[in-house]
């Protein structure tokens, strides 16, 4: 009985230590990340006494999984309201506006117009039309500066990522070392692991898993695995196939790459894809949109002019080529496409990306994609074999505002599958530049002069309407300057209500009768195709007549002028937006999208910290838990002592008594 008495407080000494040990090690890793505090099951054995059965980290792996899509979310808003708020502040603030800038540029074209004569007011525009370009061009510095900045940082993450996910790996295998040939459970190496999910959780989500031998899997939140035992597999970022200068994100399995889905990556990392692929992509396309139709209307409006020099007006501004990304498998890398906008057209154009599918030697299709990659609906087919072309050779795409030219490999026909992938707005706004030298090339003069004859009866005043086309091919003026012998050039009313219309020639074009609208004459008479229209102020009286000739003198009025001062009203980007409409939409949904990831970060900062609050009430140490714990675990080890000493001093007096 006394050697069993002896067992038994023998197995309560170990016990006890044990439970010391235990309270201990929580003690003494209070402070240390990670850590789980431990508790050690002791259970009775069946011939008295007690057994150590395990030392267990406490932990709730449902609280543990909650705090790492917390973590993740955490730190994406955080990452995404920290960028987003730079975007925010640059387009935001007034002294960079561009709406400051065009404002400028059309104040000072006003006061051109009030002196279309004079030289100096007519530099000012200039020089104000350069500040925009200039702005223009900052502005897309900026959006690409934050580029380059994203995918620096990306390098970093991806970096972080893998050596993370390399870590646990090689914890995996330690963990499986000592636990299935050592025999001891890993709970440092386990508590080491689990902190190291946590922190890769910052950077990306993830989905943790045990295998059947208890080893961490993680995986990516679509199922592709990061980990698995001591095999990590990395991540890296590739050159998007038809688009070099972005980058696919692809999980490396050695032989071969598999593409992830760039969306809801969570973590940091999925803060600077959707920062870079979604603002700053949106940014430099609506910023590109702007500059496309700022250059199309203004250029498209001062070629209906004459500038200072009696000359017709010439492009204001310029834009660069229009990227164009082909697929590697095309029959030819060698054959030439060509895509500009369409002179204008750019009220058409939109912020989507086009792919161009050639389906025999002669026709193609255009596919339109939004800035996601989703299909919006957009599908038009082309056959060169009856689309007219312009005269370089340039084919329209119903719709769309740009127009394409294809030129054949002289070795190698388009082939069916030919594939080709653009968008018309990316890198517009860097690419803008000026084309006119000075102010003199402001066209801001009619090319049309009117007058009323001298021995006219009414006090009815004629007026130029419009000028619409002084394309030499298209309309009634003359290369070089001048009307065409076949152009009307007077109008006589015969009638109150009638009117004829006289070519240089002296010949009728065209009689109108029984008219009630004096306005856009030559329109009624079915006379578009002039390129220029006048209207009278009042009903004129028979015999009176009216003369239309070429601005030979240049004279120094400001028809065209206003006409371009005018553009700064309408609504020309994508047909809803003015100029200033359409910066100020764009400044709105950066700071829209800003406010709402600062309430994301927010709440998300607050969900977090209730998980973290949840988890450590189950899994973390209380100092004044472990001290209670250490008092009653001193008092039983004591009494196990105790109970060795009953059990000596029994055992002494049972050898006395036998002596």
């Amino acid at each position: 009985m006394s050697a069993s008495l002896y067992s038994i407080g023998l197995s309560g000494i170990q016990a006890s230590s044990a439970l010391i040990t235990t309270t201990g090690q929580n003690t003494a890793n209070v402070n240390t990340a990670g850590f789980n505090r431990q508790t050690t099951i002791l259970t009775s054995t069946l011939n008295g006494g007690v057994a150590i059965r395990d030392t267990d980290r406490v932990v709730d792996q449902f609280l543990n999984q909650q705090v790492r899509a917390d973590t993740s979310a955490n730190n994406y808003y955080e990452k995404y309201h920290q960028l987003a708020t730079t975007a925010d502040e640059i387009v935001g603030d007034q002294s960079v506006s561009l709406n400051t800038y065009l404002d400028n540029m059309f104040s000072a074209l006003q006061a051109a117009n009030a002196e279309p004569t004079n030289l100096a007011t007519r530099d000012i525009v200039h020089t104000n039309i350069t500040n925009m370009v200039s702005q223009f061009n900052e502005l897309a510095g900026f959006v690409d500066s934050q580029s380059d900045l994203v995918d620096g940082q990306l390098g970093t993450v991806i970096n972080e990522i893998n050596e993370i996910a390399g870590q646990i790996a090689n914890l995996n295998e330690k963990i499986s070392v000592q636990e299935a040939v050592g025999g001891r459970v890993a709970n440092e190496l386990r508590d080491q692991q689990e902190e190291l999910a946590r922190g890769i959780s910052e950077m990306i989500d993830v989905k943790l898993s045990y295998d059947s031998n208890g080893l961490m899997e993680l995986q990516l939140k679509n199922g592709q695995p990061l980990v698995l035992q001591d095999d990590a597999k990395e991540l890296i970022l590739s050159p998007n196939e038809q688009n070099p200068s972005e980058f696919d994100l692809k999980l490396d399995f050695g032989r071969y790459e598999i593409g992830l889905n760039n969306e809801s990556l969570g973590g940091q990392l999925g803060a600077l894809m959707d920062y870079r692929n979604d603002m700053l992509t949106e940014m430099d396309r609506r910023l590109g949109q702007q500059a496309i139709v700022l250059a199309d209307s203004m250029n498209s409006q001062n070629a209906l002019g004459l500038d200072y020099n009696g000359e017709y007006g010439k492009d204001l501004l310029s834009l660069t080529s229009i990227q164009i990304n082909q697929s590697s498998e095309n029959s030819s890398l060698f054959h030439d496409v060509n895509i500009r906008p369409e002179t204008g057209k750019s009220h058409e154009i939109t912020t989507d990306t086009y792919s161009l599918t050639m389906r025999s030697a002669t026709t193609f299709d255009v596919t339109g994609f939004d800035s996601n990659g989703n299909a919006n609906g957009v599908l038009v087919s082309v056959d060169l074999s009856t689309a007219v072309p312009s005269a370089d050779g340039y084919v329209s795409i119903p719709g769309l505002g740009i127009e394409v030219r294809l030129q054949e490999d002289p070795n190698v026909t388009f082939a069916n599958g030919d594939f080709y992938q653009f968008t018309p707005t990316d890198g517009a706004a860097g690419g803008i530049s000026v084309a006119a030298s000075t102010g003199e090339q402001l066209a801001l003069n009619a090319p049309i002069i009117v007058s009323s004859a001298l021995t006219n009866i009414s006090n009815a005043e004629i007026s130029l309407s419009d000028i619409t086309d002084v394309d030499f091919a298209t309309s009634g003026f003359v290369a070089g300057g001048g009307l065409d012998a076949a152009a009307p050039q007077s109008i006589r009313f015969t009638l109150a209500d009638e009117y004829e219309v006289i070519d240089g020639g002296g010949n009728v074009l065209a009689t109108v009768s029984n008219i009630t609208d004096y306005n856009n004459l030559l329109e009624q008479a079915g006379l578009n195709s002039a390129g220029y229209d006048v209207s009278v102020s009042s009903i004129p009286t028979p015999g009176d007549s009216f003369d239309m000739s070429f601005n030979s003198s240049g004279s120094g009025d400001n028809f065209n002028g206003l006409k371009l001062a005018d553009l700064q009203n309408q609504n020309l980007v994508e047909g809803g937006r003015s100029y200033t409409q359409s910066y100020t939409a764009m400044v709105t949904n950066i700071g829209s999208q800003t406010h709402s990831l600062k309430l994301n970060m927010d709440s998300s900062d607050t969900v977090l910290q209730q998980s973290l609050n949840r988890r450590d009430e189950i899994s973390a140490v209380s100092m004044d838990e472990e001290a209670v714990k250490l008092v009653r675990f001193q008092q039983s080890y004591s009494a196990s002592a105790q109970v060795i000493t009953a059990a000596r001093d029994t055992f002494q007096t049972l050898l006395s008594a036998v002596r």
